[in-house]
């Protein structure tokens, strides 16, 4: 297959090439560009043709002003025979003189439309064709329906929107675990305090014949104790975790 190309310029002066299977072009006012055109509105690397399977495409390379093929802008589009094709303020077309009858025949249109009556020659892809292509590519049993149930049987789906009566449980829940925590809490500093009975016994004994001498010789027990509980009920409210009484009632 061998698709001869005229591009008109401009000024109006005309380039030629030429194109083979396999092989492409790339249009553009840079020095990257096979087909380099004196043309403001183009951009360095403008648009890209090839021929792929005996079939004759072209691609927009992210061009600023957009590649027009029949009066419409495209990114991607199969050619045809009599299609035009505009990028900045010049036009290319196929040289149609040149090419064997052959090769005519493969690359003309043989859609619904007659060369006259047909309005473009662009087989896009319309959004019939998308949506019936996004069917064939959806599995079974994802239709709209059968999504929204899954997402209200998910734990998810739960998590995110518990009815009244289970946020009202899970408060209850929590001013429980609070209370069991400070319950912990309590026993921690009593623990501290009452230590002392074992550690220092003699002080005990002396503490239950004076309040004064209990205050003033037992003190290191009572605030080191209240000092250490206050700092373990932090933690353990504060844990990632969870609290010990979290834990315990699954919260």
């Amino acid at each position: 297959m061998l698709i001869y190309f005229s591009v008109r310029t401009p000024n109006n002066s005309f380039k030629k090439f030429k194109l083979r299977e396999g092989e492409f072009v790339t249009i553009g006012r840079g020095d990257r560009a096979v087909v380099k055109v004196n043309d403001d509105l183009l951009s360095s690397l403008h648009s890209k043709i090839y021929i792929k399977n005996e079939e004759l495409y072209i691609e927009d390379l992210d061009s600023k002003n957009g590649t027009v093929v029949r009066g419409m802008k495209i990114n991607k589009q199969r050619l045809y025979l009599e299609d035009r094709i505009q990028v900045g303020q010049t036009f290319i077309s196929v040289d149609i003189g040149k090419i064997t009858s052959e090769d005519k025949n493969k690359i003309t249109y043989k859609g619904k439309h007659s060369d006259k009556s047909r309005s473009l020659t662009l087989e896009l892809e319309s959004v019939t064709e998308k949506r019936s292509q996004m069917k064939k590519q959806r599995k079974p049993g994802t239709s709209t329906r059968r999504q929204k149930e899954f997402v209200k049987k998910s734990k998810l789906y739960k998590d995110s929107f518990t009815d009244k009566k289970g946020k009202n449980n899970d408060g209850k829940k929590e001013a429980i675990a609070l209370q069991i925590d400070i319950a912990f809490t309590l026993c921690v500093y009593l623990g501290i305090v009452f230590s002392s009975k074992v550690l220092e016994p003699n002080l005990w004994k002396e503490a239950q014949m004076n309040i004064e001498f209990f205050t003033n010789n037992l003190q290191d027990y009572t605030f080191g104790g209240l000092l250490i509980a206050v700092v373990f009920h932090l933690f353990n409210r504060r844990s990632k975790k969870g609290s010990i009484a979290e834990r315990m009632l699954g919260l």
